[in-house]
């Protein structure tokens, strides 16, 4: 910033203020480049996700453990692209799928006492994210929770 108003001063242009204005004359600056990366990867995963639902629907998959294998592995490649902070909750989200994939196949449940059991879990891991975010004093930024809502949506 100070060079900006050294600058300014030196020739005569108008003094910006803020470096956020300084930093867009100049193009975006590093959070703004790794928040789009990370939304890149996240939108990636919504189409590794349809991906998965098209080979079910194919056939390519003939039972629910696949299916929740194939999404699982997109999720939790996208989790581990964006960094994302709580690898446990993603673990715990992938194994609560596929026990309720396993399961369904097993004709213990139904299609929708196994997504209501995903979504139970992702309520549950949403407010542990809360949680810990409080007792660290600062919000973790992650802009994940919309994903965890898209993972209900897929089904069983």
């Amino acid at each position: 910033m100070r060079k900006a108003v050294f600058l300014a001063v030196a020739f005569g242009l108008p003094v910006l203020s803020g470096c956020s204005m300084v930093g867009s004359i100049w193009g975006p600056d590093k959070a703004t480049q790794q928040k789009s990366a990370v939304q890149r990867r996240l939108d990636q995963l919504t189409q590794d996700i349809n991906g998965c639902t098209a080979k079910r629907k194919s056939g390519q998959f003939t039972n629910h453990v696949d299916y929740a294998l194939c999404v699982n592995a997109a999720f939790q490649s996208a989790m581990f692209d964006v960094k994302y902070p709580y690898p446990d909750i993603v673990a715990t989200l992938s194994a609560e799928r596929l026990r309720d994939a396993e399961l369904a196949d097993e004709k213990k449940i139904t299609d929708a006492e196994g997504l209501a059991n995903i979504n139970d879990k992702i309520a549950e891991v949403v407010r542990l994210e809360e949680a810990r975010s409080d007792t660290i004093g600062q919000y973790v930024e992650t802009p994940t929770n919309q994903y965890f809502l898209q993972m209900m949506q897929v089904g069983l």
